[in-house]
């Protein structure tokens, strides 16, 4: 949503949303597991929020340990905390266009 209030066109939002959401992905534990990364890549891993919230899934759906589950949920929740406050402050300071 912060991306989105700083493009014009449909056509900007798509290369900006390509060029974010394809890395988040391949630098996340999605398709691989996060140990078998080398550790620049596991650094870079364990600052994606999408690394949290599918070892959030997989803690829910497998090992329902609540140290995994706390352990995900808390950067979760910061990145949705940090994210909500820099969209509040975008929003407010966005002229609005009839």
């Amino acid at each position: 949503m912060l991306a989105a209030s700083y493009v014009r066109s449909n056509e900007a939002f798509n290369v900006l949303i390509n060029a974010v959401l394809l890395p988040m992905f391949f630098l996340s534990t999605a398709y691989y597991p996060g140990e078998a990364l080398p550790w620049p890549a596991r650094v870079a891993a364990s600052l994606n929020p999408l690394t949290h919230a599918v070892e959030l899934m997989r803690a829910l759906a497998f090992v329902p340990e609540p140290a995994r589950i706390v352990g995900s949920l808390l950067p979760l929740l910061a990145f949705t905390a940090a994210m909500l406050a820099l969209l509040t402050r975008r929003f407010r300071a966005m002229e609005v266009v009839d």
